[in-house]
């Protein structure tokens, strides 16, 4: 399946879960899927945060439960950090979620916060529209554009 483009732009993604069937599940998944290079996969939020510092990606799939510091946490440091010149998209993935957890999320700018088990067909359908969303806020960089047809594994 082809993923259509402007600018060619891949996706650069970090995976912070600390359970390790959801961590291999995307791990596998998203090394699949093309326009997408997986930065890491780290189980918990400090090392999410330092990743988040020293690689930029452009989407972080986040689940709130995490050890030493939790999902919400990290999006609060990011936010609040004014060194980070370029901030990226989140995308809550979790078993727990409650009205005012979803609540917090979205104050926080989380796009999507997406109960476990999800879809993985809709998970990449969501990271494609969460960083299409966000090059057009960073200064006009191109559009996606996504189609049904245009998601799903590498066929190569």
């Amino acid at each position: 399946m082809k993923i259509t483009m402007k600018n060619e732009k891949i996706i650069k993604v970090l995976v912070a879960d600390n359970s390790e069937f959801a961590k291999n599940n995307l791990r596998d998944f998203l090394e699949s899927s093309e326009g997408i290079q997986l930065i890491n996969v780290v189980d918990n939020g400090k090392d999410a945060y330092h990743f988040i510092m020293d690689e930029a990606p452009d989407i972080v799939l986040i689940d709130v439960i995490l050890p030493v510091m939790d999902g919400f946490t990290v999006i609060e440091k990011v936010n609040a950090n004014k060194s980070i010149k370029k901030k990226p998209s989140f995308i809550i993935i979790s078993s727990m979620g409650n009205q005012s957890m979803v609540e917090y999320a979205c104050k926080l700018g989380v796009l999507y916060y997406m109960m476990k088990p999800y879809n993985l067909d809709s998970m990449l359908h969501r990271i494609f529209q969460t960083a299409s969303s966000h090059m057009e806020a960073d200064a006009g960089l191109g559009n996606m554009e996504i189609t049904p047809d245009s998601l799903g594994p590498k066929t190569s």
